[in-house]
């Protein structure tokens, strides 16, 4: 059996995949603390599949957002540095490392868009609670399952597609 090397190289693309998922995790951040700052202290934090809102809560569950991406983001980083744990298709064929590559791309590209989709429920909040109108309304929860969801899709048909 081949051993899968423990670290692959990584291309630009990916290295400019895991620095978009820094910046956009840092300003996650930025924008909890920000809304935290600025926003009264009862806000929406569930809302329903149309996008109305079903309960209200204190400010302080903005924060739950970037804690959460942080722990998701930390934990595919730590599983994306030891790809010897990765459950691949056929490990023994003769395409398993492009296998690991997209894999490993795929994790990236789902830590990037966790992290955006995060952003995209602060900012809803954010704009129900200042009383703009949101362009979304009962699209946001569908636009977010589709952020993380279709690039993972996207992955996993070009893995199928090796096999």
């Amino acid at each position: 059996m081949k051993k899968i090397e423990k670290q692959p190289i990584s291309t630009v693309f990916d290295k400019a995949i895991d620095f978009s998922g820094v910046v956009v995790m840092v300003f996650l951040w930025v924008f909890a603390i920000f809304s935290y700052a600025t926003l009264r202290q009862i806000i929406p934090i569930h809302y329903n599949v149309s996008g109305g809102i079903t309960k209200w809560g204190d400010k302080i569950t903005l924060l739950f957002f970037p804690i959460t991406a942080t722990v998701i983001f930390i934990g595919l980083t730590l599983l994306n540095r030891h790809p010897q744990y990765f459950n691949t298709i056929n490990r023994n064929s003769h395409n398993a490392p492009l296998q690991l590559k997209y894999s490993m791309r795929m994790l990236r590209v789902l830590k990037l868009t966790i992290a955006l989709a995060f952003c995209l429920i602060i900012a809803y909040s954010h704009v129900v609670v200042e009383g703009v109108p949101s362009p979304l309304g009962p699209w946001l929860l569908p636009v977010t399952v589709a952020v993380i969801l279709l690039p993972v899709g996207y992955f996993i048909i070009k893995l199928l597609k090796l096999h």
